[in-house]
């Protein structure tokens, strides 16, 4: 008898960890609610990247909205020249990584074209790339509702504070399966886990995602 498809809810995160990503591979269909109330603190609108002093959060600015205000009606701040931050931050940090001058250009303009005010739509763009470097073919369904995933399924709890704390520690890494990976500062840092998937892409290229997830060696 065949299984039945997994149909999972994550949070519409912005360049997500790599443990997000794995959750993604792992189920049939990803499902992403632009309905639900913006919770602020999350890594809908940050990511975290290994940089020269260790790990650095890079976060998009919104402007202030009302409380209970959807997801769908976030817009990102431009007031602030944050796309000239976060990419020179991420050039500075991984431009001697071995992958980096090869998917540098496809992620640049990105950047430099945030003609768009919703965060939501930037946050997909970056989806958008990041699948097609790491092959990933999982159908992707933006909500607007969420009565068609079972409360099991819904990973967005499994997601939240307090588990966002980086550096991680012992009680708060849950990440213990993934498999280290060679890092631009790890002899300065040791390897640090669970950054955003930037961080393995530039590192390990397209096969970034099944290196990671490999079973831990003992």
């Amino acid at each position: 008898m065949e299984s039945t498809p997994r149909h999972i809810l994550l949070p519409f995160y912005c360049l997500g960890s790599v443990t997000w990503y794995k959750k993604l591979l792992e189920a049939d269909a990803v499902y992403f609610d632009l309905q639900e109330p913006f919770p602020r603190q999350t890594c809908r609108n940050r990511y975290y990247i290994v940089a020269a002093n260790g790990v650095s959060k890079l976060i998009i600015p919104l402007k202030h909205p009302q409380s209970k205000v959807p997801f769908r009606e976030i817009q990102v701040s431009r007031t602030e020249d944050w796309q000239r931050h976060h990419w020179k931050t991420i050039r500075s940090a991984y431009g001697r990584s071995p992958f980096f001058e090869y998917y540098a250009d496809y992620f640049a303009p990105l950047y430099e074209n945030t003609s768009s005010p919703w965060l939501h739509d930037f946050n997909r763009n970056m989806l958008d790339t990041t699948f097609r470097f790491l092959h990933i073919k999982q159908p992707v369904h933006y909500l607007e509702a969420t009565a068609s995933i079972l409360p099991e399924n819904d990973l967005r709890p499994w997601f939240e504070f307090p588990w966002q704390k980086y550096p991680l520690t012992p009680e708060t890494d849950r990440h213990r399966t993934l498999r280290p990976y060679p890092q631009v500062f790890d002899a300065r840092h040791g390897f640090i886990p669970d950054m955003s998937i930037l961080d393995a892409l530039f590192c390990l290229g397209p096969q970034a995602l099944q290196a990671v997830a490999l079973p831990r060696e003992a």
